[in-house]
């Protein structure tokens, strides 16, 4: 191959490069303008007195469920070159979003769920916020890039968890497991069922303890790495085995537990 020949091959090969990432960024820009299209709203009026269980999923979305407060039903919010799903199947409300393509920039599915009375709820999101307001028989709840919230909620468990976000609960009558990832804990107003073992867990931040009550024995522990601890118990026995633990116990009729335990970050536990 003499000089002008590869020349020319060199020019051919640079063309098809260049037209390459010339189709690569047309592709590029169209995904970008798909991901960045106006939000849509479907709003389902549905029977749902036979729903004891919902299961709701989706990608880059909020999941909000509200008990007791407006006409059931199910409202979805949706951007860009995503699908969903909303059915009844027997005793369980299915809500399902995701993308469509890989490359989906600001694509999004969000479900609001308004009920008349108590579920199961399992709830999974990436990308957003998971809140429920009202009672629940049981709240298995968990996110990456958001905050879990719960509020007024009784009965069953509370199963939470998040990474890079922060999980309140406030006015809960049930046992409460909540871990954390790079966040904060915060339980406001929570009575501790007689015999139950609730635990709260985090890595990179605090644990805020407010409003702690219950009607039966009481042994609140916690312990830290890395920060401070800050405890005031009205009518608990307070102790500390070490500078980085404490140890807080009260009468009633029954044995209960809760456990608090972070790295890097504090604990405050207010009665």
């Amino acid at each position: 191959m003499n000089h002008q020949q590869a020349d020319g091959l060199a020019r051919r090969h640079a063309d098809a490069l260049a037209a390459f990432f010339r189709r690569a960024s047309v592709a590029l820009l169209a995904a970008l303008l798909v991901g960045l299209a106006m939000a849509a709203s479907d709003v389902r009026d549905l029977d749902l007195q036979a729903v004891t269980n919902v299961d709701a999923r989706t990608v880059n979305g909020r999941i909000v469920v509200t008990v007791g407060s407006g006409r059931p039903g199910v409202t979805v919010e949706h951007r860009g070159n995503v699908d969903y799903e909303v059915s009844v199947q027997g005793d369980t409300l299915r809500l399902t979003g995701r993308n469509r393509s890989l490359l989906c920039i600001a694509c999004e599915v969000s479900f609001e769920v308004r009920l008349a009375h108590a579920a199961a709820l399992q709830l999974r999101t990436t990308n957003g916020t998971v809140s429920v307001t009202g009672e629940a028989t049981r709240v298995d709840a968990a996110t990456t890039n958001g905050d879990v919230v719960t509020m007024g909620t009784a009965a069953g468990p509370l199963l939470l968890g998040t990474t890079n976000g922060r999980i309140a609960v406030t006015a809960a009558r049930a046992e409460v497991r909540a871990r954390n990832t790079n966040g904060s804990i915060e339980l406001t107003d929570v009575t501790v069922p007689a015999g139950s073992e609730s635990r709260a867990q985090t890595t990179n931040g605090s644990i805020t303890v407010r409003g702690l009550a219950t009607g039966a024995a009481l042994e609140v522990t916690g312990r830290v790495t890395n920060g401070g601890i800050n405890v005031s118990l009205d009518g608990f026995t307070v102790t500390y085995p070490g500078s980085r633990s404490f140890r807080a116990t009260t009468g009633g009729d029954g044995p209960a537990s809760l456990e608090l335990v972070t790295t890097n970050g504090s604990l405050t536990v207010l009665r």
